[in-house]
């Protein structure tokens, strides 16, 4: 796998059973414009993630999270979209620490 051009996002099982929380952790060469969208397609988070740039965010516990990652031209995440995978991975948070790779070729790849 290419790691070079990635934007890793960790799932981390929350200390609490109502609420689960989320690492976002870019690990791309560019920056990315990152969305997580709830079951019902309602944007939870929505920011731009220079290089080595990490956040955190809270949901609840066993729901779904979609996962938009957008790889920008400039490290501002200004310019043009080079990538864009769409609301290409699901995940149900609140379960073991999940790995969801944002390749440059738009691919989102779990592990």
């Amino acid at each position: 796998m290419t790691v070079a051009a990635a934007a890793a996002v960790a799932i981390l099982a929350g200390g609490g059973a109502a609420k689960a929380d989320i690492l976002v952790q870019n690990t791309a060469s560019k920056a990315v414009w990152l969305t997580l969208y709830d079951g019902f397609g309602r944007a939870v988070m929505s920011r731009c993630l220079a290089t080595h740039a990490s956040h955190a965010a809270r949901t609840e516990t066993g729901s779904a999270v979609y996962v938009r990652g957008e790889m920008k031209e400039r490290t501002d995440c200004s310019g043009r979209t080079l990538q864009d995978t769409g609301r290409g991975a699901t995940i149900v948070t609140g379960a073991s620490t999940t790995k969801i790779f944002v390749e440059s070729g738009g691919r989102l790849l779990v592990r």
